[in-house]
């Protein structure tokens, strides 16, 4: 059995299966849509996240502050009390000289019980802060308007009214405590400024906006992204396989003389190389440069087939002998380089497609090829 019989029955195995793929336009599309949609879902959880949030530590500091504010009045009537300020005069001279310390009251409303228990009288006023004019008029007749009656518990006990005021930019809560003056029953109202709270409260609201705009734009840059990318793989996509068709009805036509572009990523790259490849077979078909005598030529083929499988060492194998039976066959040298190329060997690669352009000085193609390994070549020195 001579030598090419050997490699014939070497190197003739059954092709691998072929294997279909589910990787189409509408595929990548839809993983686009949906890796989007994913990237929108956790933006809109980070946001209701950051608000829930922001509304829990609002509450909270609203609450704090609120017993706070009953643990100061608390302190102050004890105060009153252990004075035994019994007078509006002396009421207002007291409280005077607390906010002179504190300065938390703007202003103090004393309501009287009327025959009516849902109307009141405004028994006196002690303004304490001047640009605050609330326009209220001693003696009128007043009623609680809300749902819950803070005058009538006011009566009773110390109540706070969780409701924010603010005129003049003056912001405060409103805290009615019962007292007696004279004998009489009356009901404190103190409005007690809460600006520094309402400040920390809102500017942390602020830093929650300023993150929630950030996410905001982070979001939409990365959606955007994942379109452009899409779109760029896609026209990629379309136009590899719109060059194929055309080139391809080209070659049927007899016309040899095209090539894919193979500085495409990935998967389109193997496509374009093993079109280049299987050109490159007709054209030495063409030229009679595959001899069909003693089976060369079926050896050759089925070099070309490992080399589009990946049987790389194989392929190699396969192209050696076949240079070394046929050292001025362009064809093996050139797809000899092919295969040290892919498996990433760039000098063995470099020298084969040097020898196959001495073969054939007019080859752009393994020109451009020889440029290509000499660049990855460098990059890896």
């Amino acid at each position: 059995m001579n030598i090419i019989s050997k490699l014939k029955r070497l190197f003739q195995r059954e092709p691998a299966p072929e294997k279909k793929s589910i990787i189409t336009r509408r595929f990548i599309i839809a993983v686009s849509i949906i890796y989007s949609g994913l990237i929108l879902a956790a933006a809109l959880s980070f946001h209701y996240s950051m608000s829930a949030g922001a509304a829990i530590l609002r509450d909270t500091l609203a609450t704090h502050n609120q017993d706070v504010i009953i643990e100061k009045i608390n302190t102050l009537i004890e105060r009153l009390r252990d004075k035994k300020i019994a007078s509006r005069g002396e009421l207002e001279k007291e409280i005077e000289n607390y906010n002179t310390f504190t300065g938390d009251i703007l202003y103090l409303i004393m309501f009287a019980k009327t025959d009516d228990e849902n109307y009141y009288r405004i028994y006196g006023t002690i303004p304490l802060q001047n640009n605050l004019d609330l326009k209220i008029a001693k003696d009128a007749i007043v009623r609680e308007n809300k749902k819950i009656n803070y005058l009538k518990e006011g009566i009773l006990h110390s109540v706070i009214d969780p409701e924010i005021y603010s005129k003049d930019n003056f912001i405060w809560q409103n805290v009615y405590y019962p007292y007696e003056l004279k004998g009489r029953k009356v009901i404190l109202q103190f409005l007690i400024s809460v600006s520094r709270t309402q400040e920390a409260i809102e500017n942390y609201i602020d830093s929650i906006w300023n993150i929630r705009v950030l996410n905001i734009v982070m979001t939409a840059a990365l959606t955007l992204a994942v379109i452009i990318l899409t779109l760029i793989f896609t026209q990629n996509y379309s136009l590899l396989i719109t060059n194929l068709s055309r080139y391809m009805k080209k070659a049927v036509n007899g016309d040899l003389d095209v090539s894919l572009n193979p500085t495409a990523d990935g998967e389109l790259a193997e496509l374009a190389l093993s079109f280049n490849i299987l050109i490159e077979e007709l054209k030495d078909k063409a030229d009679k440069s595959v001899p069909e005598a003693e089976g060369i030529g079926s050896i050759f083929n089925a070099g070309v087939s490992m080399l589009k499988e990946n049987r790389l060492d194989e392929a190699v194998a396969v192209f050696k002998t076949l240079t070394l039976i046929k050292p001025q066959w362009f064809g093996s040298c050139f797809n000899l380089g092919v295969a040290y190329a892919k498996k990433r060997e760039y000098r063995e690669a470099a020298a084969m497609f040097e020898e196959a352009l001495t073969l054939n000085p007019s080859h752009e193609l393994t020109r451009s090829y020889i440029d290509k390994v000499r660049r990855l070549q460098n990059r890896n020195a």
